[in-house]
């Protein structure tokens, strides 16, 4: 087999693979219309938060900072609720520290027993029904870039489909899915970003950015880039070989030999 004729099969069969991996990113891109990766947003948190009792806020913003024992200042301020108490939520630099506004008390360290209450409160269901793993690396659903400062991780998982995951360090809830919206992301996200967790685990060496950063990175990038490569090439050859061929001898005296016929 010649070189030219090689190149046609190479072209025409990655053409067929090319046009699969097309046809994937166009539905996916319409699943994307409708579903979207999970996440806990702000949103999320403020509707799942219990009701915030005034009566039970005990101390004044200064004296809860001033437990911290630093001088630096806090860029931001909050008051909400955690395991079922109200808090300030003081934003120091990247992270936040957390004191009980009923009693003044900074919130040091996250036990087990509260790391339970704090899942079963976000998804109503009991603990005794739910069973509970550690996760020590990514799954499918902790692949994203800030997640991975975050672990280890508690997952709970429930038998509706549930699933909470809680930060030790924190005794935040940092994702949550259910069948439904598992479901979805497979229709959409995970195929349209290539956001397979073999592609991203690969990647997990680098330093992730500190927003919820979705986007393709390192193997799941390169893997785009080359697919979309491959692709931009094919019209570059669907140009370039008629026009060979309409200049080759062979290809004018052959129709040079049809129009006299």
């Amino acid at each position: 087999m010649d070189l030219k004729r090689t190149a046609i099969v190479v072209h025409r069969w990655l053409g067929v693979a090319l046009c699969l991996l097309f046809l994937l990113w166009f539905m996916s891109g319409i699943g994307m219309m409708y579903w979207d990766f999970p996440s806990v947003t702000a949103a999320d948190r403020l509707e799942r938060s219990p009701r915030l009792r005034a009566s039970a806020i005990a101390i004044d913003p200064a004296p809860a900072f001033a437990a911290l024992g630093t001088s630096k200042p806090p860029s931001a301020i909050r008051l909400n609720t955690f395991d079922g108490r109200p808090v300030y939520r003081f934003r120091i630099g990247r992270d936040d520290a957390l004191v009980y506004a009923d009693t003044g008390e900074p919130q040091r360290m996250v036990s087990r027993e509260m790391v339970d209450r704090i899942a079963s409160a976000w998804t109503g269901r009991p603990i005794a029904e739910a069973r509970v793993d550690a996760m020590l690396d990514a799954d499918q659903w902790t692949v994203q870039g800030p997640l991975r400062t975050l672990r280890p991780l508690w997952k709970f998982s429930w038998p509706n489909g549930e699933q909470a995951y809680v930060a030790q360090t924190s005794g935040d809830v940092v994702q949550y899915t259910t069948s439904g919206s598992r479901l979805g992301a497979y229709l959409g996200p995970i195929p349209h970003w290539l956001y397979f967790t073999p592609l991203r685990v690969a990647s997990a060496g680098v330093e992730p950015r500190r927003d919820l950063d979705l986007r393709p990175r390192d193997d799941a990038r390169r893997c785009s880039a080359w697919s979309s490569a491959s692709g931009c090439t094919r019209p570059r050859n669907a140009i370039a070989w008629p026009a060979r061929r309409r200049s080759s001898p062979i290809a004018a005296t052959s129709g040079g030999t049809r129009s006299s016929g």
